[in-house]
């Protein structure tokens, strides 16, 4: 079993061995640090902790928090909006959503998730090959997004590193379900850590 504090070394282990090594996936830069969802309150304990530490081996740290940024962003875009507005509709066991709608969560979702990613380039990304840019709180992004949509649009315009903090489990070395129960998605490109106890 791994602890978080141990997934998070072997985590900035990997960051500071990134020039050396490569990602058969081609994407070096996305890790994730993978954590069963009840250990959500612990992880937001650890983050400054973990940050000194990034700091201390030479990193700057940018945090973006999605349960900061989504209501900021659903007031000024429509489809944001809607895809948060989806749960508040019509709540229904997350197999019997996808079930009914999955084209429209899909087109919501994604188109969300694209401006998500829009928001996150334009805010860090002319950060340096130093700067580490921290992605918290995916919990927020249920129902309205997955995180894979964004993962795609920073690993094709994002120049430093990211850490994605990810309640939910791996599967399979580049699948992951997010918060235990969405279906298992294996189209990561990223590097994963995974604390399992």
């Amino acid at each position: 079993m791994t602890s978080l504090n141990d997934a998070f070394t072997q985590l900035l282990e990997a960051l500071k061995m990134r020039f050396q090594t490569i990602n058969p996936t081609g994407a070096p830069q996305v890790y994730y640090l993978v954590f069963p969802p009840d250990q959500a309150l612990e992880v937001k304990h650890q983050l400054h902790k973990w940050r000194r530490r990034l700091n201390d081996q030479g990193f700057k740290t940018q945090e973006y928090s999605f349960a900061r940024q989504l209501p900021r962003l659903a007031a000024k875009n429509v489809l944001v909006n809607k895809s948060l507005g989806l749960e508040a509709k019509s709540p229904m066991p997350p197999a019997a959503k996808f079930a009914a709608s999955s084209r429209l969560l899909q087109q919501l979702t994604g188109a969300a998730g694209e401006k998500l990613a829009a928001d996150i380039i334009t805010r860090f990304g002319g950060a340096g090959d130093n700067s580490v840019l921290l992605l918290t709180d995916l919990e927020a992004l249920h129902p309205a997004v997955r995180i894979g949509t964004i993962e795609n649009q920073l690993t094709q315009s994002f120049k430093g590193p990211v850490i994605v903090f990810y309640p939910g489990q791996r599967t399979a070395k580049y699948a992951l379900k997010f918060l235990g129960f969405y279906p298992e998605d294996g189209n990561y490109r990223s590097t994963h850590f995974e604390a399992t106890a």
